[in-house]
């Protein structure tokens, strides 16, 4: 039987979209102050979409026998992500005085796969071959986390501004 195939489409569309809303940022971002916020919210967004699409493939894969609990977990990932979303857009809690707020939503859809880890390592036990996609799960997450202390530390900017 042929593996299914668009958990992995579903999540280089996501990565597609964030590189993409990246690079449009940073081509464009010193255009006036006013587009360079959009842009930045646009940068924020695509980051937001590719942590929600990076939870498919390992979700779906771990629970494949299981569609209750992966359609409990892709949806709860997806349901923090747009709700992210949501507040990256809005004007209010996109000032300087919600950046903690804004890494704190970053950090939460991050440690969200510690989850469904948890439940896939108890439930898939006596299968190591899923371990592997438990490893590339916590190397994910590992990532996400550390992007996001950047983000908090403001570095490289702290060091040279402009």
């Amino acid at each position: 039987m042929a593996a299914t195939r668009w958990p992995f489409f579903v999540f280089l569309g996501g990565s597609m979209f964030c590189l993409l809303s990246s690079s449009v940022c940073h081509l464009f971002c010193c255009h006036s102050h006013r587009i360079n916020f959009l842009l930045l919210q646009m940068d924020y967004v695509g980051i937001s979409v590719m942590i929600i699409t990076s939870f498919f493939p390992p979700i779906y894969y771990l629970f494949e026998c299981d569609t209750h609990w992966q359609f409990f977990y892709l949806g709860g990932i997806t349901i923090m992500g747009m709700s992210t979303i949501i507040t990256l857009l809005s004007p209010v809690l996109s000032t300087g005085k919600f950046c903690s707020f804004r890494a704190f939503l970053f950090v939460a859809m991050g440690l969200f796969g510690l989850i469904p880890a948890i439940h896939a390592v108890i439930v898939n036990w006596s299968e190591p071959q899923r371990n592997i996609t438990l490893a590339y799960e916590a190397v994910m997450a590992l990532s996400y986390l550390i992007g996001t202390m950047f983000y908090v530390s403001r570095i490289p900017e702290r060091w040279k501004p402009g």
